[in-house]
């Protein structure tokens, strides 16, 4: 058995609990069951451990945090209600209960997409007593021997002592090439801000679309053309911006920029994209929009754009359906524009280029 500073780096001695059974954690118990290490389980899904242990992939399912050398975090980080919108708490019951029942000196890896400071939150519950790293993950399950598991990852550490835990278990256990970063917070927004990144390619493809249709250009055709380019690549247009990913990550990204920037060319991208589903008639389950007036008749009507976790925290907390909670925001908004004109007046006629404001500002 072969040692680096006098621990085996196979870590056949040592135990691994997969926190969140569902993609990312799977296939990661998957990856280190394959290297021989000893993995168990735990979700709160009864379903996605069964699962597991079906596959073999884990050897038991936890019932507590208790004993185990390595915690890798890999839960949903999406409201349960709502796929588009960040959740956290999850997360955090998950670091207190590790702060109960945890190993003190063992590693906990965040897996899982987090937002800037939630490493060092995670740090505070524990008392420094586990070790806090972030290693986003990374996997593509239709290119699995190029993207699965075991490609470069970005590592993050609260404290230099967590780096040198990660680096043992992640590259020399798990034999996972790392790019480490300082501060935690750089680790933090490599994750979101790749995949908002994605979200804007993906939405200017879904635009040029939309021109084309217009203009009665193949989009196809125009696409082919423009990647001929050696250092550019157009997207194809499919069926909108989906999944658990890109979403939920993109509302993350601008929900720590939004008091930098005035405007968004993200928050433009997620209008572009409801657009465009609308375009090919596949209109999101909960519309962004909400028709107000701007002076005293339709012709001065103006299209409000609702921020999606406004709209769903609006649906849960009225318990009301999509038209009936549009129409309460508009009443309530033409509600303030009445009690204020001026201001008002003033501040629609900044953006009468676009017809167009975000709720945000109102």
């Amino acid at each position: 058995m072969s040692q680096k500073g006098g621990r085996p780096l196979n870590g056949e001695d040592k135990k691994i609990l997969i926190i969140g059974l569902g993609q990312i954690g799977y296939s990661n118990a998957e990856y280190m069951k394959k290297l021989g290490l000893r993995v168990d389980g735990y979700d709160i899904m009864e379903k996605a451990v069964q699962r597991a242990l079906a596959a073999g992939v884990i050897q038991n399912q936890a019932t507590n945090f208790k004993n185990y050398d390595y915690y890798i975090i890999c839960i949903s980080t999406h409201n349960p209600d709502n796929m588009f919108v960040p959740y956290l708490d999850g997360l955090f019951e998950v670091a207190r209960k590790l702060s109960e029942e945890g190993t003190p000196g063992a590693l906990v890896g965040i897996d899982s997409t987090i937002t800037k400071g939630t490493s060092r939150k995670v740090m505070e519950i524990l008392k420094h007593r586990l070790h806090v790293v972030h290693v986003p993950h990374r996997f593509y399950i239709n290119e699995i021997e190029e993207h699965g598991v075991r490609q470069m990852r970005v590592v993050g550490g609260c404290e230099p002592c967590c780096v040198n835990e990660a680096v043992h278990f992640y590259h020399d256990m798990l034999e996972i090439p790392l790019h480490s970063v300082n501060p935690v917070e750089i680790a933090e927004l490599t994750k979101v801000v790749e995949n908002s990144h994605r979200y804007m390619e993906i939405a200017f493809a879904e635009e040029l679309k939309m021109v084309c249709d217009n203009i009665n250009i193949d989009f196809d055709e125009l696409r082919k053309a423009i990647n001929t380019k050696w250092n550019t690549k157009i997207l194809e247009a499919k069926e909108g911006i989906g999944g658990h990913c890109l979403p939920k990550d993109s509302q993350m990204f601008l929900d720590f920029s939004k008091n930098a920037v005035q405007h968004s060319l993200l928050e433009a991208a997620k209008m572009i994209d409801y657009r465009y589903r609308s375009h090919i008639g596949r209109s999101p389950e909960i519309s962004p929009y909400a028709t107000v007036n701007k002076g005293n008749n339709d012709r001065e009507k103006v299209a409000l754009y609702l921020p999606f976790e406004v709209i769903s925290s609006l649906k849960k907390e009225f318990n009301i359906g999509e038209v009936e909670m549009q129409s309460l925001v508009a009443a309530l908004i033409n509600k303030i524009i009445k009690d204020h004109p001026h201001e008002m007046k003033a501040l629609a006629s900044s953006h009468s280029r676009t017809k167009e404001f975000d709720a945000t500002i109102v």
